[in-house]
């Protein structure tokens, strides 16, 4: 399983990846075959790998599971779920039209990019790797909207493959939907008055985040109201890669899409007031130096963008308190926005805390941070890092989230014994034999200001 969302009465909606051909899945599932949707039901197809989505009750039990997608490899990475209970689908498929019987990884007719532009009979190339998003109706029987998201000219793609991901999707009240990731395709769909519209590059190892937003399924349909690239856009010309990876996205009431990620570019947008503007000098490329970004409705620019992590001004060579894990961001009634990832504990750069739960002290290692940024992404209201003082052993994030008062939930998993627990808790020590081997944790902290 890769994500989840719940709905206001307690369902939970779940997708992920799986090559299983007996995964379980409901009668009248839109796909119940793991393989292309149109073979017979009396065919077991090829399950190389399917996404899968799947709503539970509140009581666990199953409502819908259905598969989605056809021969090649495909994985759900990131769900939402709307107020009418519509579920929406982010991921990434290498799906190619089976040669056989035409099928194709399955998109609406109103697509903004078809599953069959990855055809035999019309690009030899195959699919290098497409987002894609897909909406599954309150039953999960029926595809109200389908795409790939990606090269809008494969076919004229001839011996390099320029890969697109899905990784983020998120829902705001006016039933607008939202889809992130990162790309290495200078040919996205993009449109006009973005505030990025070309992916400037000098090689294949550039990579760049993107943002776009679908209008809702009423009405006409969606349609894309906006799609920008996200990133730098000055090439280092060193052995490194140069990279934006986006990780998650959120979107408030107003429009405004809020995005996570990590960045070794010495140019990633940041805005003037924002929380650390210190980007990587000219001489050196920052490692996984995180980033918050808040574009506005129209996509048309930033409202504000902060780097998260980066090394102080004026430091020179590589350096950075965030790993590569930085999970999608939260957001209050208040405005206030929490993102959570895995940072360093010891060495400089320290990374930033506010109020912390822990305090750093010991051996240190990679512990996983909570961090909260007012409205105006300029101040760290509360900042904490849950780590193994004594061992040293990596903790790791798994997600986050927030509840109608405020407080903040946190999962992951360790190996460390020492990770600190309460009194009461329902396991408050690593399990005997555990030693060794990872262990997950749950924790809760009230918002602290």
């Amino acid at each position: 399983m890769a994500a989840i969302a719940v709905d206001s009465s307690g369902a939970a909606y779940i997708t992920g990846g799986t090559q299983s051909p007996d995964f379980p899945v409901t009668a009248g599932a839109y796909q119940r075959i793991c393989g292309p949707r149109g073979y017979g039901a009396n065919l077991v197809g090829s399950c190389s790998g399917n996404v899968f989505a799947a709503k539970l009750a509140p009581s666990g039990s199953v409502v819908y599971s259905t598969f989605l997608g056809g021969t090649n490899g495909s994985m759900g990475a990131a769900i939402a779920v709307d107020s009418q209970g519509r579920a929406y689908v982010a991921g990434q498929t290498f799906d190619n039209c089976d040669p056989i019987n035409n099928h194709c990884f399955p998109t609406s007719a109103n697509a903004l990019l078809q599953g069959s532009m990855f055809s035999s009979t019309t690009n030899n190339q195959g699919n290098p790797g497409s987002g894609f998003v897909a909406v599954f109706d309150a039953a999960g029987a029926n595809l109200l909207y389908g795409s790939l998201f990606g090269d809008t000219n494969p076919v004229n793609t001839n011996s390099q493959a320029f890969p697109t991901d899905a990784v983020g999707i998120a829902v705001d009240p006016s039933g607008n939907f939202y889809l992130a990731g990162s790309t290495h395709d200078s040919r996205i769909p993009v449109t006009a008055g973005a505030y990025e519209t070309t992916l400037q590059t000098n090689g294949t190892n550039q990579e760049r985040g993107y943002v776009a937003k679908f209008s809702p399924l009423e009405g006409a349909g969606p349609s894309l109201v906006y799609s920008t690239y996200l990133g730098g856009n000055t090439d280092t010309a060193t052995a490194l890669t140069d990279v934006e990876l986006i990780q998650g996205i959120a979107v408030d009431a107003a429009g405004n899409a809020y995005v996570t990620g990590i960045t070794n570019e010495p140019d990633f947008p940041v805005t003037a007031g924002a929380n650390q503007t210190n980007t990587c000098g000219p001489t050196y490329e920052c490692i996984t130096v995180g980033f918050l970004t808040k574009l506005n409705p129209a996509g048309s620019g930033l409202v504000w963008s902060t780097l998260v992590g980066a090394p102080p001004a004026g430091s020179s060579g590589q350096g950075s308190t965030v790993n590569s894990m930085i999970a999608a961001p939260r957001i209050d009634a208040g405005g206030n926005v929490y993102i959570t990832g895995q940072a360093n504990v010891t060495g400089t750069p320290n990374f930033p805390l506010v109020n912390p739960l822990q305090p750093l002290a010991g051996t240190g290692g990679q512990g996983v941070f909570v961090t909260e940024y007012d409205p105006s992404g300029s101040t760290i209201v509360f900042s904490t890092i849950f780590y193994t003082p004594k061992s040293g052993a990596p903790v790791y994030p798994g997600g986050m989230d927030l509840d109608s008062q405020g407080n903040i939930y946190i999962g992951g998993y360790t190996e460390g014994a020492d990770l600190p627990t309460t009194a009461g808790a329902y396991q408050s020590a690593l399990c005997s034999g555990c030693a060794g081997t990872s262990s997950g944790f749950l924790a809760k902290s009230a918002q602290l200001r």
